[in-house]
């Protein structure tokens, strides 16, 4: 037992008071307080002394993470928890019934089943929040680039910023830039059906830092893809004549990049690899002379 008291004005939420096993129990809730606590008939605290204290203990911590996490009113997160409480209690209630000692397995089978299915609702809803927190942080920075770009389209005749930046290659720049994040988008898509991607931590800033920086690798992908069209590193101007045709080839390359965080890497292995040939070669060269 725990040296903790109360009193009854620091009750703020009372789910069972009453008789189990001919003793007394109160289950309540403490003001600023969250979690709930079990009292005996001295209004000392007590505890669930047997194989479902801890299983308890998660389904009340996934409980306070998912509501700390729900973009709500106050009220609203007060009617879930008390909505989830009343869950909880039911199944302390359960769990303070019977002697675990004396229970027969149709009895612990029962508490199981009722844990398991409160718990894999709660890992449903948190698993759907963290996809949530992190689709909606990528398409906002998608949108706000389609913004940006859509500005910029706007107000490319103004004189003054003619004066300051090339139009055509910022231009291009923006929407090379915007279609590694459309590949980023049919990627982070993919990645929503992946539930092992959600389970790594119920934090959500973690998962809107992920989507973050996805979409900032998505970014960074588009630009490369400009600059790696520009200097013909695909020898892409030999092959195609038009402009319409390098730009296609620019916005493929861009949503490609974009789609997957291997072929970059590769790239910039390869741009290491022509650099060190070109290197030696030219070093080759002096040695002879």
């Amino acid at each position: 037992m725990h040296n903790i008291f109360y009193d009854e004005s620091s009750i703020e939420k009372m789910y069972f008071e009453g008789k189990i096993r001919e003793k007394d129990y109160k289950i309540l809730k403490l003001k600023n307080e969250t979690g709930i606590r079990i009292f005996n008939n001295d209004n000392k605290e007590t505890f669930i002394d047997n194989i479902f204290s801890c299983e308890i203990a998660e389904l009340i911590f996934k409980i306070e993470i998912l509501i700390g996490s729900s973009i709500t009113t106050a009220k609203k997160k007060e009617k879930m928890r008390e909505l989830y409480y009343n869950k909880i209690v039911k199944c302390i209630l359960l769990c303070l019934e019977k002697d675990i000692n004396n229970m027969s397995k149709k009895e612990i089978d029962e508490i199981q089943e009722f844990i398991r299915c409160n718990n894999d609702t709660l890992e449903d809803r948190l698993l759907n929040k963290n996809r949530i927190f992190y689709f909606c942080t990528y398409l906002v920075i998608t949108l706000l680039s389609l913004s940006l770009y859509f500005i910029f389209i706007k107000y490319r005749t103004d004189s003054l910023l003619k004066n300051y930046i090339s139009i055509v290659e910022n231009e291009n720049i923006l929407k090379s830039v915007n279609m590694g994040l459309m590949g980023g988008f049919l990627a982070i898509n993919y990645r929503l059906t992946n539930e092992k991607s959600f389970k790594i931590t119920y934090f959500v800033p973690y998962y809107i830092l992920l989507a973050a920086g996805r979409a900032f690798y998505s970014i960074i992908a588009g630009i490369i893809a400009y600059y790696l069209v520009k200097i013909n590193f695909f020898n892409i101007l030999d092959l195609v004549s038009t402009k319409n045709s390098r730009e296609i080839f620019m916005y493929l390359l861009a949503t490609v990049l974009g789609y997957s965080t291997r072929y970059l890497p590769s790239i910039f292995s390869s741009v290491s690899s022509c650099i060190s040939k070109d290197k030696n070669t030219s070093d080759r060269n002096k040695g002879r002379e």
